[in-house]
């Protein structure tokens, strides 16, 4: 890591959060009326978009660093779309930091929230979650890491079976 820090002259990461309801202008998935599912439509466009934040960024930085959640709420699509964004990286001469951390802030807790019990509104529709009927969750990281998986799994009905 050292080398590519003194190769490119930087320290910059970048972070991939990618919220398929919030793509980069021009991100467009069509159907093509193959009857694709939502969640692999929106795995498309989430791969379409981190494609081009690498390009974009890509040579300005020293690794990307994709947060897992926004990529497993879309069930495999999204792990297909994580691993697109890999050989992306790896095509830019990029480190890949996989950010995998449970219990984080807000956004993400929301995210894992969503994988596990809720869903994911997308431009082509919800993106349903593993539909688990309940989950463990760390409570020493405090109310901003739980509040939004209680939120989520409320809604969803999760634990009430």
């Amino acid at each position: 890591m050292a080398a590519l820090v003194e190769e490119r002259r930087s320290q910059v990461c970048l972070g991939l959060d990618p919220d398929p309801a919030k793509l980069l202008p021009g991100i467009a998935v069509e159907s093509g009326g193959d009857g694709s599912p939502p969640a692999v439509l929106a795995g498309r466009a989430v791969a379409a978009h981190c494609r081009e934040l690498i390009a974009l960024a890509g040579p300005h930085c020293v690794a990307v660093k994709p947060q897992l959640a926004c990529f497993e709420r879309l069930g495999p699509p999204g792990w297909e779309a994580l691993s697109d964004a890999r050989e992306a990286a790896r095509e830019a001469g990029l480190i890949f930091l996989a950010d995998g951390k449970r219990g984080d802030v807000p956004v993400t807790a929301a995210a894992y929230a969503q994988a596990l019990v809720g869903s994911t509104s997308t431009p082509w529709g919800e993106v349903e979650g593993l539909g688990a009927d309940a989950f463990t969750a760390n409570p020493l990281l405090g109310r901003d890491a739980l509040g939004p998986l209680i939120d989520i799994a409320r809604t969803a009905g999760a634990g009430t079976r």
